[in-house]
């Protein structure tokens, strides 16, 4: 029963409150943002992708608003989805004053908290950031002087790939 419960009171929150990393464009312009799902497009832009994750860590963290935790009455947390209060590999996504793209990934070795991936995305100057999936799915895979390299968060071999965010630089 109770696990009925969480479902009813968390899908509207992972479906409506979770933010997004979105490209949306106007003319020949392209700009980046990390909004709400329920956020409304600026008029004159096109939504022209998005990428569902979260939590949100700047301008805030929202763990609850967002449905990755559950608190009882007393203010206790009966239910974390993403051990955000644990150390563990983690990965996030942020944008910077200059529109640059910020991509990071922490290793399991060392682990970090969801708190502490915050202020990591605002010491490296993101201006807005969203949290993606952590754990063992943690992978980064970047071309650095014509090499492939990739980063696990695990330290063991990449596991295999159910989803991807591909960022292309502008040339």
């Amino acid at each position: 029963y109770l696990g009925k419960v969480m479902q009813v009171r968390i899908i509207p929150k992972i479906f409506n409150n979770r933010v997004e990393f979105r490209i949306l464009r106007r003319d020949k312009v392209t700009k980046s943002v990390i909004e709400s799902h329920n956020a409304k497009i600026e008029n004159g832009w096109t939504l022209r992708h998005s990428l569902q994750a979260g939590p949100e860590l700047i301008p805030e963290i929202n763990l609850e608003k967002e449905g990755f935790i559950i608190k009882n009455r007393q203010g206790t947390i009966i239910r974390d989805g993403i051990a955000s209060q644990g150390f563990a590999a983690r990965s996030a996504i942020g944008i910077t004053d200059d529109e640059d793209i910020l991509l990071v990934a922490v290793s399991a070795k060392k682990g970090i908290t969801i708190k502490q991936l915050a202020v990591l995305m605002k010491e490296l100057k993101a201006k807005s950031a969203m949290a993606l999936d952590g754990g063992s799915s943690t992978t980064l895979v970047w071309y650095e002087e014509k090499i492939l390299k990739t980063f696990v968060g695990s330290g063991k071999s990449p596991a295999s790939v159910n989803s991807a965010l591909l960022v292309f630089p502008n040339k």
